[in-house]
Formats: structure tokens, C-alpha cells, sequence
């Protein structure tokens, strides 16, 4: 059955070459009606104006040498100033080019305010957002510090490759420098009109929607506006509520479901979206997640459970009896993940219950493939019974660190009985009675991500205990494992990977990181 498309976008039309760029006038772009942050050419996704270019040779990033922001957060009122490696220019619009910056397993991207050509510098003015810890460490990843890689994107100066473009919200002019072979008069260029989310199924927590089913339905070109504090990078493409009592949630997904109960989307398609492509919030439970193409995302696949950490337990509760409960997410294919936002996750399942990610195909992610994240809250434990098993995920951590193919993260989950269990993972312990994977695939990238990567997802190993768990047993167990996989990483770097395996573990179980854990050791 040929599959239903909802496409909302506008048709670029009336355009003129000149030399090596094609131009067209957008008057809502002009009048403030409309802006965009994704082009698609032909069903390609166009790559924004930039410096360094994608395509220069490596390193594809630079760097941040010198930062007035030292610790997160810096004053909300604070103006930061930063200096990169390379020379910069005062931009025609200086106040239009963002810096994004990358650090670990995620990034943050930020507006420019102005630039001092002679002093080689530029700032960021406010207002500065607070980013509570999702981890027990402060990993720091949402300020640009010194020494974190960074490039600049949309400047009409940066317009200086194929497959570049630019859109001028001052004079509404689209700019785009054709790619070998394309005749500007015979392609397809389109731009997103819908923000944030296309299909939204939102009930209520006295009235949720229920038993409502979506099959062969198509969603595409949804774009997500960057907020005007930036985006903050946090973990899995999370961003942070605003108000004095921030809590962590999802970017906007094309497809969200919330208060919802036994529904479905099944055998359809989410692609070209800026966002997420499909989540599960809160209020929802037995929802069919099944069959279905999703791809070409800005950040993450599929985001289903309750996120809580430990740093909003006073005021973000657990979720609701019955809620986050009962997921099916089957046989999806996910691939092309983190697009724009690198902490792109395939598929991530939040705190839920009796949930099944099984026989999905993801692939190209710019961070891991399945992450099954839990309740930091020890006192009030949820996430129990879930299974992750006969999933295909290879050329996953394309742009990050600190991942896997599947993670699993905080101790916090119960076995079947309700008793707190701890299971040794490839050396990093996942809560017990949640995670059950056999006859995977696991094909991670080459590289020394990739290969730490390897140590999280072989060699399950399930440890039933009412008490804290023996460290040293688990960092035996841990070593074990990893030193059976020592085939699967180059060589020369089997110490380094035990080493790792040892920390990560001691890591999840201490209240404290070890400090090396901090610095990427």
C-alpha cells in the first residue's frame, strides 16, 4: 500500500543564478512570518553555511583558546567573551552566527552577539541558563570552554562550497550554491513551515486518548527553531524547562504521544525533521511503536519513559501508577540519527516497565544506538522488566564519546521480585530484572570510542543482591569480560580499554566519579 504523506513545507519557486549561488526572494522571511533552520534539495539534506567547512580536510572542527566562562552556570546576566584558533571576521549580521560546540557525548549552540576583528574575539551575550547535573558529575557541556571544539554556521560569508546554504531573515533572501550535476530549474527544494511537532495525540491525565492507531502514515520536513538562549546540550538530546524548577525533557518530537493508552504508529515513515522523530511522554502506556522508517533526524529516533535525575527529585515526581508502561517498539529501521544535535540517540527508553525494544535495525547515529536510562532515585524505584533483544545497531558514536551501541545507565532499576539487584554489563553495572539482550548485533565503529564502546554491550552477567554490590567482584567480573573482547579492539590497546572498563564501573558505583573519569581518561 502506497503510504499517505503529510508534508507541510513551502516549494522554493522563482529562483536566479548567478556565478556559482542561486538566490530567491522569501517575503515572509522578510516580513518576520517565517524562518527556517532546514533546506532539502531533492530529498538531500543542504548543509548551512559554515566555517570549517565539512568537507575540509581534518580537523573538520576548531578550537575555543580562550573563554571568560570557567564553571557552569556563569551568571544568567554574564556576557561571555571567547577567542577561537583561526581568525574570525566581523560578519556582515554578527548577531545572526551561532556557535556550536561540542564536548563529550553532547554539545551546545549558542548565538553570536558581536565580534572585535582586532582583538579576535566575540561574545555571547545573555541570558546564560543553569544546567542541573543529569549525572552525578559536572560534565560541563553546555559553555563553551577552552579547548572544546566549535565551528560557525550561518554567516552569508561562510556560502563557500556545493551544497551550502544561506537564508537572510534580514533582506529574505535564500542563497544556495548548487552541487555538481544539479540544474537549479529541474530540482526540488524544501523548506519546513511546521515547528517542533506535526502529529500530536495528546489526552489528558483524567481523559487520556485511547485505542487510537496510525498505520502507513508519512511525516516529513517538521523543523525545530533554536531557542533564543540556545540549545543546551545536556544527554540524548535533552533540553531543560524553563522557571525555578527546571526539569529535563525531550526536544520536540514530529510525532509525540502524551496521555495516551494503547495506541500505535505502525508501518509508516518520519523523516527530514529537525527534532526528534517520534516520543512517548508522560501519560502513555502500551503504545505499538512498530514497523516503521525513521530517519534523517536532527537529534534523536524514538524517546519513550519518564526522565528524572537526581538533581529535580524534589520537585519532578516518579511517573504515575500505570504510566510508562507496556511500550512495544519493534521492528523499526533508525537510521541517520543527530543530523544537526549529537547526543542522538537511536532509540532511548527512559524510566518504564515491561517495555520491549526488540528486532529494530539502527544505524548511523551521531551517539549511541539504545540507551535504557533509569530512576536516580534509589528511594523510589520504577523501571523494572524491560527487555532489549535481536537488535541490529553498527556505525553508531559518529560524532561522540563516552557511549555504546546499547548503554544502560543508574543503578536504579528492581528485579522481578522487587529486590535491588545490580547486572555487570561488559564491566558497566545496568539495574537488574530490566535488561535481558541476546543474539545481538553489534557492529560500533572503529576508532578508540568505538572500542570502549564494545566492553558495554557483550558479556551480560546478572548479579541478584540486597546489599550494596561488591566492587571488587564486579571489577573482576568487568575485567573478565573485557579481556576476552580484547580480539575486537586494535592493538596496543587492550590496557587502556581494561583500564576504562574498571573506572566506568567504579564510576556507577561510587557517589563520587573518579576525577580521571572527568577528564575523558
Amino acid at each position: 500500500m502506497r503510504k499517505a504523506c503529510l508534508l507541510v513545507a513551502v516549494l522554493m519557486s522563482g529562483a536566479s543564478g548567478w556565478a556559482r549561488t542561486t538566490t530567491a526572494a522569501q517575503p515572509d522571511v522578510k516580513a518576520g512570518r517565517w524562518y527556517f533552520h532546514q533546506l532539502f534539495v531533492d530529498g538531500r539534506r543542504a548543509v548551512r553555511a559554515r566555517t570549517p567547512n565539512r568537507t575540509d580536510p581534518k580537523p573538520t572542527w576548531w578550537h575555543i583558546k580562550a573563554s571568560t566562562a570557567k564553571k557552569e552556570p556563569p551568571p544568567r546576566d554574564a556576557t561571555i567573551t571567547v577567542g577561537v584558533d583561526h581568525p574570525i571576521k566581523a560578519w556582515e549580521h554578527a548577531s545572526d552566527v551561532e556557535l556550536v560546540f561540542m564536548d563529550n557525548n553532547e554539545m551546545g549552540w549558542r548565538r553570536v552577539g558581536s565580534v572585535d576583528e582586532a582583538a579576535q574575539t566575540f561574545t555571547i551575550p545573555p541570558p546564560q541558563k543553569s544546567i542541573p547535573r543529569i549525572f552525578e558529575c559536572d560534565w560541563r557541556i553546555s559553555i563553551p570552554l577552552a579547548g572544546k571544539p566549535c565551528h560557525f554556521e550561518n554567516a552569508r560569508e561562510l556560502l563557500d562550497e556545493p551544497g551550502e546554504w544561506f537564508l537572510d531573515r534580514h533582506s529574505g533572501v535564500l542563497s544556495y550554491w548548487p552541487r555538481p550535476g544539479e540544474e537549479i530549474h529541474r530540482v526540488e527544494a524544501v523548506a519546513p513551515v511546521v515547528q517542533k511537532t506535526l502529529l500530536s495525540v495528546a489526552g489528558t491525565a483524567a481523559q487520556p486518548v485511547r485505542n487510537l492507531h496510525f498505520k502507513g502514515i508519512g511525516v516529513e520536513h517538521v523543523d525545530w527553531p533554536l531557542p533564543s538562549a540556545g540549545f543546551y546540550g545536556v544527554f540524548g538530546c535533552l533540553i531543560i524547562t524553563e522557571g525555578d524548577k527546571p526539569i529535563h525533557k525531550w526536544m520536540d518530537a514530529a510525532v509525540a504521544f502524551e496521555y495516551a493508552r494503547t495506541c500505535s504508529f505502525t508501518n509508516g515513515r518520519i523523516a527530514h525533521v529537525g527534532g526528534m522523530g517520534l516520543c512517548l511522554l508522560k501519560g502513555t502506556a502500551h503504545v505499538v511503536i512498530d514497523g516503521n522508517e525513521i530517519c534523517d533526524l536532527g537529534a534523536g529516533g524514538i524517546g519513550a519513559g519518564g526522565i528524572r535525575n537526581r538533581s529535580t527529585l524534589k520537585w519532578n515526581p516518579p511517573p504515575s501508577e500505570g504510566d510508562c508502561q507496556g511500550y512495544r517498539i519493534t521492528n523499526n529501521h533508525i537510521h541517520d540519527c543527530g543530523m544537526t544535535y549529537f547526543g542522538a540517540i537511536g532509540v532511548f527508553l527512559g524510566m518504564a516497565q515491561d517495555a520491549v525494544v526488540a528486532h529494530n535495525l539502527v544505524h548511523d547515529a551521531a551517539y549511541s544506538g539504545i540507551v535504557i536510562c533509569g530512576n536516580e532515585d534509589l528511594q523510589l524505584p520504577f523501571s523494572r522488566n524491560n527487555t532489549v533483544e535481536y537488535n541490529h545497531i553498527h556505525h553508531v558514536m559518529k560524532m561522540t564519546g563516552d557511549g555504546s551501541g546499547i548503554s544502560a545507565k543508574s543503578p536504579g532499576f528492581t528485579s522481578n521480585t522487587g529486590a535491588p539487584a545490580t547486572a555487570a554489563c561488559g564491566g558497566l553495572p545496568v539495574g537488574a530484572g530490566q535488561l535481558r539482550h541476546r543474539k545481538a548485533t553489534i557492529s560500533p565503529s572503529l576508532g578508540s570510542a568505538s572500542a570502549s564502546a564494545t566492553v558495554c554491550v557483550f558479556a551480560c552477567t546478572m548479579l541478584p543482591t540486597t546489599k550494596r554490590p561488591d566492587t571488587r567482584k564486579l571489577t573482576r567480573l568487568a575485567l573478565m569480560a573485557a579481556g576476552s573482547l580484547t580480539r575486537e579492539v586494535r592493538a596496543g590497546h587492550a590496557d587502556t580499554l581494561l583500564r576504562r572498563v574498571s573506572l566506568l564501573l567504579l564510576c556507577t558505583l561510587s557517589p563520587v566519579c573518579p576525577a580521571e573519569t572527568r577528564q575523558g581518561t
